[in-house]
């Protein structure tokens, strides 16, 4: 019962209607540039006026409802 109602605690705090998540330091990786911290990814996505939060896959995995394309 106390796992349940922590996995609903984090999903709550989490983003739920995003499916995919990103990983800012495979995107990095991809462009062949420095990663930034997710600190500063997440307040550059919140200037921008989208959410982010963390994801439960990877500890480098967030979730945005940020355009992908």
């Amino acid at each position: 019962k106390h796992y349940f109602l922590r996995i609903v605690g984090l999903m709550a705090a989490g983003i739920v209607d995003v499916p995919l998540f990103i990983d800012p330091h495979a995107l990095s990786a991809t462009l062949k540039c420095v990663s930034p911290s997710s600190l500063l990814f997440c307040s550059a996505l919140a200037n921008a006026g989208y959410r982010s939060s963390c994801s439960h896959v990877s500890p480098l995995a967030l979730k945005t409802d940020a355009p992908m394309g």
